[in-house]
C-alpha cells in the first residue's frame, strides 16, 4: 500500500481518536477499499459501508455504486461518515457535505486539501492528475478555497473537534509544496 494512504491513517488515528471506535461507518468515495478495510481491521469501526461512483476491479472490500451526488442511506443511520480525498472531486463538494451530515448520527471526518493562491491551486491540480489519472478518477478541481467547507459543517449544526493544517503527509521534496495544502478535520454533531 502506498505510504501516502499509510501517513493519512496514521494522522487520522493521532488527531481525530475521539471518533473511535465507531459501531457504523461510512466510506465516501471508498476507492479500492483501503481505508475501510483498515477501519474495520484496526478497530477503529465495527461495520464500514463503502460507496463509490465507479467500481475497481481490485477492491479490497466491497464496495456499493452510488450516484455521486445522494447518499443511499436514511437519515442519521451511521455514527461516522468519512471521505479520504474525495470531496474536491464531486461536482458539487458542498451538495455532498450536505448528504454526509444528513446521514452522520454523530461524527464528520474529512481529510482533503484547501488552497490560499493560484499556486496552491496549480499544485493541487497538477498532484489530483498525476494521482488518480491512472484510476479514471475525473479531477474537477473542486477545491477548498480558504474554509468554506468548514463553514458549511458549523453553519449546519456541527461542532468542531479537531482541524489540523498544514499536515505532513507527503515526503521530501514533495512535501515541500503539498504539506501546506492538507487539512484533517473532525466534527461532532450538536
Amino acid at each position: 500500500m502506498s505510504s501516502y494512504k499509510t501517513r493519512v491513517l496514521a494522522a487520522i488515528e493521532a488527531h481525530c481518536g475521539e471518533a473511535f471506535p465507531a459501531d457504523t461507518a461510512l466510506d465516501l468515495g471508498a476507492g479500492d477499499g483501503w481505508y475501510a478495510s483498515q477501519m474495520q481491521g484496526r478497530g477503529l469501526a465495527e461495520s464500514v459501508q463503502a460507496l463509490e461512483v465507479q467500481l475497481r476491479r481490485d477492491a479490497l472490500v466491497e464496495v456499493a455504486l452510488y450516484d455521486g451526488r445522494h447518499l443511499p442511506l436514511a437519515d442519521r443511520s451511521v455514527e461516522l461518515v468519512y471521505a479520504f480525498d474525495v470531496l474536491h472531486h464531486c461536482v458539487d463538494p458542498l451538495a455532498v457535505l450536505d448528504e454526509m451530515m444528513r446521514c452522520t448520527d454523530r461524527y464528520l471526518l474529512l481529510k482533503d486539501h484547501t488552497f490560499k493562491s493560484r499556486l496552491d491551486r496549480w499544485t493541487l491540480a497538477t498532484f489530483d492528475e498525476i494521482g488518480n489519472r491512472r484510476f479514471g478518477v475525473p479531477s474537477p478541481r473542486n477545491y477548498q478555497r480558504g474554509w468554506g467547507w468548514v463553514d458549511r459543517l458549523e453553519a449546519g449544526g456541527f461542532e468542531r473537534c479537531t482541524l489540523v493544517s498544514p499536515v505532513e503527509l507527503a515526503g521530501f521534496p514533495l512535501g515541500l509544496l503539498a504539506n501546506k495544502l492538507q487539512f484533517i478535520g473532525l466534527w461532532r454533531r450538536q
